[in-house]
């Protein structure tokens, strides 16, 4: 049965109390099905792991609701269901009424995990993410990349690649830092410490330990750069964000418009003879974040402006979608189950060939990789860019 408090914590009844009492059990975020706004179905887990309600976002207020409700409930149980999501967001932009079943199930996790009931596989996770002071294992490969032409002395930007500086990442880091040089920016390499900023930490329950982890990235010379800092990775820009007095803007949304710009100095030109076909891929953390899925601004609008500008064939006609199902990447579904992980990856890939998959999260870029065991299955954006295009004066 667990431990014996079985009542939900004051603390997170009084920040979802309106979502566990306005629920209408209309299903959206279960099964839905309304190709007139583009949703084919809306929750990744119950599409390719386990077609249960009680893992869904509704499935998660109706379980916060029972417990608040004094009701006992199999608190392990629960757990390994929360546990099995990726947080991707989708049961809230689906949700008619606005409400935050993620978040509900977020902060499950979170007390779940206090409570010390996270499951045995996010505790193995943890305890080596721990050991090795980063969420990816492998040796980093900062010492290689301080090759920029460009001086640390009055710098437009300080980049930090985070997990990506990882070898398993090492085209992304390097595709950003060509491009920048290609751009003629003034930038600085930052380094990263022993530890990682902590956002697998959190995305495993872990928010106190995650937060001291991006807090210690920025001490000593680091902790005054200000605000001018670019991130690679979307989960450890939103992290930092979070956790942290800095502002980072994560990679592709800062360069765009470098590259939309008709008054910068530099010329960027397709290097493919004929049509190209890309397939644009949705990142699910532009969902939890202050960007309108589809507005002129979002990052995933711009990336597809820059496309068409080259008369580039988009096949995702509904590209960003805010119902797209996520690719597996997030949360802790990769830790909880690996094989449905995979699937969601490969059930997002398309079948037609000589087509070009893109992501704007290097994350998703790697686990679409692993998925496919193919290291070219989908491309990061500054990869894609250094690749079919050349930039000059």
């Amino acid at each position: 049965m667990g431990i014996d408090k079985s009542l939900l914590p004051e603390k997170i009844f009084e920040q979802y109390s309106t979502d566990l009492y306005h629920c209408a059990s209309c299903n959206y975020c279960v099964d839905a099905v309304w190709p007139e706004r583009n949703i084919n179905h809306v929750c990744v887990t119950m599409q390719h792991h386990e077609k249960n309600l009680s893992y869904s976002g509704r499935g998660f207020i109706e379980a916060a609701r029972f417990l608040a409700e004094g009701n006992e409930l199999d608190l392990s149980s629960l757990a390994r269901r929360v546990f099995t999501c990726t947080g991707c967001g989708n049961c809230d932009t689906a949700c008619p009424i606005d409400l935050r079943p993620s978040g509900v199930g977020e902060a499950l996790k979170g007390w779940l995990s206090k409570e010390g009931l996270a499951p045995r596989e996010a505790l193995v996770s943890i305890r080596t993410i721990l050991s090795d002071g980063r969420a990816l294992s492998g040796p980093g490969i900062n010492a290689d990349l301080k090759y920029t032409k460009h001086a640390e002395v009055d710098c437009e930007i300080n980049y930090f690649s985070g997990c990506a500086s990882n070898e398993l990442f090492i085209q992304t880091v390097r595709s950003d830092l060509q491009l920048m040089d290609l751009l003629g920016v003034k930038f600085r390499y930052l380094e990263p410490h022993e530890n990682c900023c902590g956002a697998a930490l959190s995305e495993l329950g872990e928010e106190k330990e995650s937060a001291i982890w991006a807090q210690e990235l920025f001490k000593g010379d680091v902790g005054s750069l200000g605000n001018n800092l670019v991130i690679s990775g979307y989960e450890c820009c939103s992290h930092l964000s979070k956790t942290t007095d800095k502002e980072p803007v994560p990679f592709p949304r800062w360069v765009l418009p470098k590259l939309l710009s008709k008054s910068h100095d530099t010329k960027v030109h397709l290097r493919a003879k004929g049509s190209l076909r890309v397939n644009l891929l949705e990142t699910c953390q532009l969902k939890k974040n202050n960007q309108t899925m589809g507005s002129n601004s979002s990052d995933e609008f711009l990336f597809r402006t820059f496309l068409e500008e080259f008369d580039i064939v988009v096949l995702n006609k509904h590209y960003p979608s805010r119902h797209a199902l996520c690719c597996g990447a997030s949360g802790s579904m990769q830790v909880m189950q690996p094989a449905s992980s995979e699937a969601m990856a490969i059930g997002k890939l398309p079948i037609e060939e000589d087509v070009v998959s893109i992501t704007l999260d290097p994350r998703c870029a790697l686990h679409y990789c692993k998925s496919a065991k193919s290291s070219n299955a989908v491309m990061s954006f500054s990869a894609f860019i250094c690749e079919y295009f050349a930039i000059s004066d």
